[in-house]
């Protein structure tokens, strides 16, 4: 007896088969047994394979609808009236193999029983592509939560907590404060003792932030003696930490000595705790004249470094003898301006938060959108500590605040927004695995997956979807009420592409964030308000860390390290040697997706992508040492706000043209693209050979007609041979 060309069998989610019995009941057992009577409509449809212009990788499409009869009616009755539209039914189609004269797997489609339509004679219903590709199309908006910290829900793994702990050791956070003085006479200060006084200093405010610093107004006061600095309490700032100070003072100062002929000095000074240091804020002003005023102005600095616990004073010494601060008789002085500015640089306390490594989150993500296990592949994110000197981590800010019983929560979409952004990468599904990887893993040039030697009705055009003017890439834009937050970096910058004809932008900026300032300020300013809801709860921030793991020494618990790295010179930002997340800024970002940009800018390789602007600071720049392991490196500089030659970008993942044609395809077909999403299909036409990427093509299962295919050129193909044969 001649085997039938395919087999049709209604399952469960097991793969235990549907099936009557001699009165028609339905029942379901592990048995294999196929519907004795076929479907109708499965052998005049066809299956679509699709490059996906949102995650690159290619995805097979298949919805149709199929009259069951007989016994698969009967089946999928029962389904329906016993469960309704959730029921859950598949049908698995083998396709015979010639060869070997055995039935082998060949599609598997899920019953949408939302479609169910019950016509007496048959039953008709839509299958859909139950394959993993599907169920993400599906989900890809779908926000699942994962834990950071222990899951005993999950089985991927149990009881295991996948989290690792980042030391932030926080930002130096410049903080200006400034003051002012009344416009005041202040007659007759005594020279006697130590000739010295406070002169009138009053808050007027504050721009930026800073930790373990206090400050206040100090009114006008004389001093008796050298114990009265200390003692009076007459401080203007105070650093609980320690900090360095630099002082800015913009004076205009009348002097007048009220005995005639007298001379009299003054000098305002700034210092700490009892004279430990001070120094000069004016010039040695002196009067000579019968309380005739002589003026001074101008603006002066000075540093001041405090101890922990350590307060910063202002005062004016006065003298008419030798040392200075001591004396006889009195002096007149009129603060006209007395403006001083206090700049200081502090950073807050090193804390450690929680955080997820990318491949963890892609496994957890899978699984909980497709309900399998061990069905992700991604070297990228594998490796992603072990590449390069650094390791990128995932964090929210319910984390960076450090509490309990947090999740990350998360979609696919965004997901892959973030990782196209930061990695450059695409998502394909092959052999119901989901792979992650590089771009050019989806475009890769020296796998061929088939030959075509028959072709008809060929035809080339521009492939305008892969061709933009203007690129955004980065991150969101944010808004913060400090003055340091005007230093951030990792924004959204846009680089202007040299094409005119398109008008097109390409949109490489993150769901997620990578701001340094973000991060900090969401630390600091909830320590203490665990329980206060803030904006950044579940923000989902990258962290670049150190590869190295370190103990630390009182917990022993292991943690990983910000990264910044050794030797490097970072210009362009207030405070170069505690900045991080330099490695994923925007400049950095359109560098490793150079080949994708370059593969649309074909024949304009002498032109540059022009720097247009950035949401906040562009100015950061960095210089990497060069290798001391490599022969003949050299120093490298990244600058946010430079161009970037075209010439200078990576290989082109394709060139920007489409083939199109017709061709029959050969048995087996199916199976090469269900179990490879990247290689190129090679054609033959007049005598010339030429590749591309698989962008759409159908496969008839029943039959072998001829069929639709458009390709993406290949970035190795001679297009000159096109108009040279005619």
């Amino acid at each position: 007896m001649q085997k039938k060309d395919f087999l049709y069998f209604l399952t469960d989610d097991q793969g235990r088969c549907y099936k009557t019995d001699v009165h028609g009941n339905v029942f379901c057992d592990a048995q294999v047994q196929p519907l004795s009577f076929t479907p109708d409509g499965w052998q005049d449809k066809t299956i679509n394979y699709t490059r996906n212009t949102t995650y690159f990788g290619m995805v097979r499409q298949f919805t149709v609808p199929l009259k069951f009869v007989k016994d698969g009616a009967e089946i999928v009755r029962w389904l329906f009236y016993s469960n309704g539209i959730e029921a859950v039914c598949y049908l698995r189609i083998a396709k015979l193999n010639r060869a070997t004269g055995n039935h082998e797997k060949y599609f598997v489609g899920a019953l949408d029983f939302s479609t169910f339509d019950d016509m007496l004679q048959y039953v008709q219903v839509s299958i859909l592509d139950s394959g993993l590709a599907s169920m993400i199309k599906s989900k890809e908006g779908t926000t699942f939560e994962i834990p950071m910290g222990t899951d005993t829900t999950d089985p991927v793994p149990v009881g295991v907590d996948p989290t690792v702990n980042v030391l932030l050791d926080g930002i130096a956070l410049v903080e200006s404060l400034s003051y002012t003085s009344l416009n005041i006479v202040h007659g007759q200060i005594s020279l006697i003792g130590i000739g010295t006084h406070f002169p009138d200093e009053i808050f007027v405010n504050t721009e930026g932030s800073s930790t373990g610093l206090n400050h206040q107004d100090v009114d006008f006061s004389i001093i008796n003696d050298i114990s009265g600095i200390s003692a009076s309490n007459k401080w203007i700032i105070e650093s609980d930490k320690g900090a360095t100070i630099n002082v800015s003072l913009d004076y205009d100062i009348d002097v007048a000595s009220p005995i005639q002929g007298a001379v009299a000095f003054a000098q305002v000074w700034v210092g700490k705790t009892v004279y430990v240091q001070q120094f000069p804020l004016t010039d040695q002003m002196v009067s000579v004249a019968d309380e005739v005023f002589v003026n001074y102005k101008g603006t002066k600095t000075a540093t001041i470094t405090l101890g922990p616990g350590e307060k910063m004073f202002v005062f004016t010494m006065l003298w008419n003898g030798v040392p200075p601060g001591s004396g006889t008789g009195n002096l007149v002085m009129r603060y006209n301006k007395f403006d001083l500015k206090a700049s200081v640089s502090t950073r807050a306390d090193a804390t450690y938060c929680k955080a997820l490594k990318p491949s963890f989150v892609y496994q957890r993500l899978i699984h909980k959108l497709s309900g399998l296990i061990n069905n992700t592949q991604s070297q990228l994110l594998d490796n992603n500590d072990t590449d390069l000197n650094y390791s990128i981590l995932m964090t929210t800010g319910d984390a960076i605040r450090r509490l309990d019983g947090i999740t990350m929560k998360v979609t696919f979409q965004d997901f892959f927004k973030a990782m196209d952004v930061v990695f450059n990468v695409g998502f394909g599904v092959a052999n119901e695995i989901g792979i992650l990887e590089r771009k050019d893993y989806f475009y890769d040039d020296a796998d061929t997956l088939i030959s075509l030697d028959d072709i008809s009705n060929l035809a080339v055009s521009v492939d305008k979807d892969d061709i933009y003017n203007l690129v955004n890439i980065g991150y969101p834009a944010q808004t913060y009420d400090d003055v340091n937050g005007k230093d951030e970096f990792n924004n959204t910058s846009q680089f202007s592409i040299p094409i005119t004809r398109i008008q097109n932008t390409l949109d490489l900026v993150s769901s997620y964030r990578a701001d340094m300032y973000g991060i900090e300020f969401t630390r600091i300013q909830t320590i203490g308000q665990d329980t206060t809801d803030t904006s950044s709860d579940d923000t989902i921030f990258f962290l670049v860390v150190e590869n190295k793991i370190y103990t630390d020494p009182l917990s022993d618990q292991p943690f990983y390290k910000l990264y910044r790295p050794a030797g490097a010179t970072v210009t362009g930002i207030i405070s170069p040697t505690t900045a991080f997340n330099i490695e994923i800024s925007p400049k950095h970002l359109l560098m490793r997706h150079g080949n994708y940009l370059h593969a649309m800018c074909d024949k304009l390789e002498t032109k540059d992508l022009i720097f247009q602007t950035a949401n906040k600071n562009d100015s950061m720049a960095i210089t990497y040492r060069a290798d001391p392991l490599l022969v003949n490196s050299n120093p490298v500089t990244v600058v946010e706000n430079a161009n970037m030659p075209i010439h200078l970008l990576d290989y082109k993942l394709f060139l920007p043209y489409i083939f199109e044609f017709d061709t029959e395809i050969a048995d087996g077909v199916k199976n090469i693209f269900d179990n490879n999403p990247k290689g190129i299909v090679q054609f033959n036409w007049k005598g010339n050979t030429y590749k591309g990427f698989i962008m759409d093509c159908s496969i008839k299962p029943a039959f072998r007609e001829s069929q639709s295919w458009k390709l993406l050129a290949a970035p190795d193909n001679d297009m000159t041979k096109l108009f040279n044969n005619g």
